[in-house]
C-alpha cells in the first residue's frame, strides 16, 4: 500500500504534455501582444530623441545668428558644436546634417540602420521650427 501511494505521488511531481503546451501558448499570446507596443514605444523614443536634438541645433543656429552676423546662418557643425551646443553629429542612431545659406537653414536628421547605413526616414527643422516628419512611419 505505502508503495502505490508513493507512486501516485512521484507522478503528481511532473507536469503533463498538454499543462506545457498551454503554458507555452498563453506566453506566445502575451509575447504578440507585448512586442508591437515595445516596438512601437522605441520608435516613439528614437524620434523624440531626433527631434530634441534637432531643436537643440535649431537653438544653436539662432545663438549663432544673433552672436556673430544678424544676417547668416552658420552650415558648419565645428563652429557649432563647442560653443553652442553640445550634441554629436553621429549619436548612433541618427545623423545630422545642416543646409543653409544667408537666410535659411535646415537641420536634418537621417536615420542609421542596423548595418550603420542611411535609411529612408528623415526628420527636418528649419529656422521657423517647422517640422517636417512626412516620411516617419509613426
Amino acid at each position: 500500500m505505502l508503495l502505490r501511494i508513493r507512486k501516485t505521488l512521484d507522478r503528481k511531481r511532473a507536469f503533463s504534455l498538454i499543462e506545457l503546451m498551454i503554458t507555452c501558448i498563453i506566453i506566445s499570446v502575451l509575447v504578440a501582444m507585448a512586442v508591437p507596443s515595445y516596438m512601437n514605444a522605441r520608435w516613439k523614443a528614437e524620434e523624440q530623441k531626433a527631434i530634441a536634438t534637432l531643436y537643440a541645433y535649431a537653438q544653436a543656429q539662432k545663438a549663432y545668428w544673433f552672436d556673430q552676423d544678424p544676417n547668416t546662418y552658420c552650415n558648419i557643425f565645428s563652429e557649432l558644436v563647442p560653443s553652442y551646443v553640445d550634441v554629436l553629429q553621429d549619436d548612433g542612431d541618427w545623423v545630422y546634417t545642416i543646409d543653409g545659406d544667408t537666410d535659411t537653414f535646415t537641420v536634418e536628421a537621417a536615420h542609421l540602420d542596423v548595418w550603420g547605413g542611411l535609411d529612408t526616414l528623415t526628420l527636418e527643422i528649419d529656422q521657423d521650427w517647422n517640422i517636417d516628419d512626412s516620411n516617419w512611419p509613426y
